[in-house]
């Protein structure tokens, strides 16, 4: 399966029961014929829900539909800019095009389901268009209005998809972050953008990989090193305080040395004695650091070995409070302005180039 939609969530696997290509003319006259491939996978259940017995599962695995869709090329000029300048600016589909009257457009690497709602929008039939999406095909759409520069044409029906769809945000980090990230992205969503990337700064545990998800390489960069400063940030000051502790006095011994264990302990658990480790802190999160040291470093023993409690003006603990605190400000969701026109003129460069 080509790179481009092995990110898409997995679809519940279907058997196919049709045979030969499957043909759609959006245009009667239409004279381009875009050819695209849907890869299924065969169930293994029969159509009832029941295990199929061990003959007929010999040969289940995926399999691949070619699909036809035959459009106007005045309606995909007028749409998309990318197929603008395949069809007019001189590259080889718009010489086939003016010399033979029409032309085959093959389009291995697109969703033909996703880009069959898209073409039918673009071509006016509207009653074919779906209210309501799933997340894969919102993440097939996304990848597809942005490749295509579709934007404007699908606004109106993008903002039935997102608000029907906007419930399912995750709350918390999962395996949909990347989609929601691209989503939010390419249709312009930026308070729901910021949320899906403060989940990934506060709860991510590696480097976030978007694979061939149309998210900018500035964002992708930004929320990746973002995460990998808070870390080192975190981790930097909790053993300069360890190191303090063993080195000077400051409360009294009883607390200084309820703090040493306490710090040893907490920073053992999340591998970092006797190793400190390095970017990009596979494993680790912003908020573990935040439930351990922030909130978990107030001990009713102190009270009995200090009068000056957590108020001492030697004590660690607000200082740590302090400087988790910091970090998650700076992992608090990126602002997606500050993004967009760094984007847009890399994208300018791009094209300029010869």
């Amino acid at each position: 399966m080509p790179l481009l939609r092995t990110l898409s969530p997995p679809r519940r696997a279907v058997r196919s029961k049709s045979s030969g290509r499957e043909v759609h003319r959006l245009d009667p006259d239409g004279e381009v014929s875009l050819l695209m491939t849907r890869y299924v996978q065969y169930s293994d259940e029969s159509e009832c829900g029941e295990p199929r017995a061990p003959c007929e599962t010999a040969n289940v695995g995926p399999c691949e539909e070619e699909i036809t869709v035959c459009v106007s090329s005045r309606h995909l000029i007028l749409a998309s800019a990318v197929f603008r300048a395949m069809l007019q600016h001189g590259f080889g589909e718009s010489r086939v095009l003016r010399a033979a009257g029409s032309v085959k457009i093959s389009l291995p690497d697109d969703d033909p389901d996703a880009f069959l709602i898209i073409l039918n929008i673009i071509h006016g039939h509207l009653r074919q268009v779906p209210l309501e999406v799933d997340l894969q095909t919102f993440t097939q759409l996304a990848i597809l209005v942005d490749k295509y520069e579709l934007h404007e044409r699908i606004e109106v029906f993008a903002g039935f998809w997102f608000n029907n769809l906007k419930p399912a945000i995750p709350e918390c980090y999962t395996d949909e972050v990347p989609f929601w990230t691209c989503i939010c992205w390419v249709f312009n969503k930026p308070e729901e953008f910021k949320r899906v990337t403060r989940l990934v700064l506060r709860q991510g545990r590696g480097t976030l990989l978007f694979g061939e998800l149309p998210v900018p390489s500035l964002v992708v960069d930004a929320i990746n090193s973002r995460r990998e400063e808070a870390l080192g940030r975190i981790i930097s000051a909790l053993l300069d305080h360890l190191d303090d502790y063993l080195e000077n006095e400051h409360c009294n011994f009883e607390c200084d040395a309820l703090m040493v264990g306490a710090l040893t302990k907490r920073l053992r658990a999340f591998n970092i004695l006797p190793d400190c480790p390095k970017p990009p802190y596979t494993g680790l999160s912003l908020e573990d650091f935040t439930y351990r040291f922030r909130h978990g470093m107030y001990f009713p023993a102190a009270q009995r070995t200090s009068t000056f409690f957590y108020s001492h003006s030697k004590c660690a603990i607000p200082s740590m409070d302090l400087m988790l605190a910091e970090c998650e400000q700076l992992s608090d969701g990126l602002e997606m302005a500050d993004y967009i026109s760094g984007s847009v003129l890399a994208l300018e460069g791009a094209r300029s180039l010869p």
